[in-house]
């Protein structure tokens, strides 16, 4: 043969099987392309890979061209059985010029495809001198045997099919891993999103709890309240006096709930006006007055400062009640509380103060923030969130708290707001 003929066809198989490297996604067409170009290379009518298969140490055909190609794939060899076998075991090329006189030659094939076989070349595939299969041609078209070149060809042809073969493999083992990994990550999603679900289900039945804990006194209230209207002997003083807690009531449950449901959504509707402190004081310490008496607990109001403040006089009521109930609470064998005004530069300055347990410093770091119940049992825990929110971002003031273990006749506790007594920048807000 023509040494410039060889080369060309070398070069041609180097060539085609570089495009068999864009195939390395699926294995199975990846040597169905070898076989074609193996055959085409070679000028032979048929060809067949046989992969070694480590686990059992034997070689299973994986693809094969011709008519019978489907039952090829369903035979196993031994390693050196057959002429594929005895070239994959040597690991060296096994040209054949008449299968019939080789006892290496395993007819079992021939029998099941009813293809006859006269001559056969079969090659190793290596990669790194490491078994992967190995490539055979059958029966040279227009010759009676295979010569030294197609055995060249068909070694360059085995060479680079087995990189092919190694990446393509390396490929779907990373897929595997990838898709393993995919699965792995899609099912955590899922149980952090049930999770997320049921957190947030405990955190809405918490919260609910806590409201309805909350909303309990003052429906109490109303309820003895308006079974006490109920009786006849009641004088005029005292049914006006019993219409006017209900009413009050309705309107503490009224502004809880609406405050709730603000806070919740971000929204902040306000309206700043002048109000004597004076009169605001003696309007709360009345309410709590009434509130703290079951609970065996003495309020003292102080109200230093005389004159007006630029406030929104329901929500510094609501401020100043959930730190008032939030220490009648906590003082569960009675105590004193104590609210004290005073002016601090231009700041409206009102001081909370209980004889309760005290607050932990790492409950204190956290105060005003959502869901934060400095530990009891029962609260909406949005108080103090609420509190904040009515202080620092409606009135521009702040909002402190100072805490110590108990002692005997002292404090525990005191919450502090400052407020500018003068009207702010912003006066009023709409909805967010």
């Amino acid at each position: 043969m023509d040494q410039s003929l060889d080369q060309n066809k070398e070069i041609s198989a180097l060539h085609k099987i570089n495009e068999f490297l864009g195939c390395i996604e699926d294995l199975d067409e990846l040597l169905q392309l070898i076989m074609q170009e193996a055959s085409r290379t070679v000028e032979a009518e048929a060809s067949s890979i046989a992969l070694y298969d480590s686990q059992q140490k034997d070689l299973r055909f994986t693809v094969s061209t011709g008519e019978k190609g489907k039952e090829v794939k369903e035979i196993r060899l031994k390693m050196g059985q057959g002429i594929i076998g005895y070239a994959a075991e040597t690991r060296k090329p096994l040209n054949i010029v008449d299968v019939s006189k080789d006892e290496r030659f395993h007819s079992d094939v021939d029998k099941k495809t009813q293809f006859k076989s006269k001559s056969i070349l079969a090659v190793p595939i290596l990669f790194k001198q490491r078994l992967i299969g190995a490539l055979e041609v059958i029966n040279k078209i227009g010759a009676p045997q295979f010569s030294d070149a197609d055995v060249r060809l068909l070694e360059i042809v085995a060479g680079q099919a087995a990189i092919a073969i190694e990446n393509a493999k390396l490929y779907q083992r990373l897929f595997q891993k990838h898709e393993a990994l995919k699965t792995k990550h899609d099912r955590l999603v899922e149980m952090q999103k049930k999770m997320l679900r049921m957190e947030r289900m405990s955190a809405i039945g918490d919260t609910t709890s806590r409201m309805v804990h909350d909303l309990r006194n003052p429906l109490c209230a109303i309820s003895g309240c308006a079974d006490l209207l109920k009786m006849p002997a009641l004088s005029q003083e005292d049914r006006e006096t019993y219409a006017r807690i209900i009413g009050d009531e309705v309107t503490r449950l009224t502004g809880m709930t609406t405050e709730v449901m603000d806070f919740v959504k971000g929204k902040t509707t306000f309206l700043l006006r002048d109000y004597p402190i004076d009169d605001l004081m003696k309007e709360i310490g009345t309410y709590l007055e009434r509130d703290f008496q079951p609970h065996n607990i003495k309020l003292q109001v102080e109200s230093n400062f005389k004159g007006k403040a630029c406030i929104d006089k329901a929500k510094i009521q609501r401020a100043i009640f959930n730190i008032c109930f939030n220490a009648r609470d906590a003082m569960t064998a009675g105590g004193s509380f104590k609210i004290v005004t005073n002016q601090v530069d231009s700041m409206l300055e009102i001081r909370l103060m209980d004889t309760g347990p005290g607050m932990p410093p790492e409950v204190a770091a956290k105060i005003g923030e959502p869901f934060n119940t400095s530990g009891k049992a029962h609260g909406t825990g949005l108080g103090l969130a609420i509190v904040k929110n009515i202080i620092a971002e409606i009135h521009k003031g702040t909002f402190t708290v100072e805490s110590q273990p108990p002692r005997e006749g002292e404090f525990s506790t005191t919450f502090i707001f400052k407020i500018p007594i003068a009207k702010p920048a912003q006066e009023t807000s709409t909805p967010t």
